[in-house]
């Protein structure tokens, strides 16, 4: 049985539960504003198969889970 995967166009509002395979186009931090050398967010443009985009964020707590994860260009699987 083949991966079944949402197209980042379909996402609507009320659903929690999704499953995408995305390209990291493009990844930059956010300094914190009283604390330039600590890091406040990761953000990033996502990109799917058809060209649908969309900006996710990382928020300060979660960033040591995900920043050695998340590589600018490569893809990654995740959702449910």
């Amino acid at each position: 049985m083949a991966n079944q995967f949402d197209m980042l166009c379909d996402v609507l509002p009320g659903r929690d539960s999704w499953k995408f395979k995305v390209r990291v186009l493009r990844m930059w931090s956010i300094s914190s504003f009283m604390k330039p050398n600590e890091m406040n967010s990761l953000e990033m443009v996502l990109i799917d198969d058809k060209g649908g985009k969309i900006h996710a964020s990382v928020r300060k707590q979660l960033i040591y889970l995900f920043q050695k994860k998340l590589k600018e260009g490569e893809v990654g699987r995740h959702g449910e």
